[in-house]
């Protein structure tokens, strides 16, 4: 999060990013909560993390927004987006999730950045595949 933040017009850092934190959810169980406290092991070492935070869902919104144009950081903030809300026990119908409040007041700033998206890459089935998950 700290590298994305400090080169926010980078579009390879945002690129890896997003796609790193889009792994990451994918993985984790979600509860509907923020502020997860989970461990990850990466090879033999573990590793205990704090997930599921408004700074995270602000990080890839800024991403969105610094880089319109690039339908590949779109569709994978996207990604990352709808794999923060469903993890690793995503439901067969998605409105089976269960958010919080709070976590539904912290998307509710982002969705207009997935409209964007949509607008502007209209054409790029990638990046509607991903939007339409949220």
């Amino acid at each position: 999060l700290k590298t994305m933040e400090t080169h926010p017009k980078s579009a390879l850092i945002q690129l890896n990013g997003c796609a790193l934190l889009g792994n990451i959810y994918v993985r984790l169980h979600y509860n509907g909560k923020l502020k997860q406290k989970t461990s990850i092991a990466i090879g033999r070492i573990s590793f205990d993390i704090e997930t599921h935070t408004k700074r995270e869902v602000q990080v890839l919104a800024a991403a969105m927004n610094n880089h319109k144009g690039d339908a590949k950081i779109q569709e994978y903030a996207c990604d990352a987006l709808a794999n923060f809300v469903t993890g690793a026990n995503s439901p067969e119908d998605p409105s089976e999730i269960q958010a919080s409040l709070e976590v539904s007041q912290v998307y509710s700033g982002v969705l207009k950045k997935v409209v964007d998206a949509l607008s502007i890459h209209e054409q790029s089935p990638d990046v509607t595949k991903s939007a339409a998950r949220l």
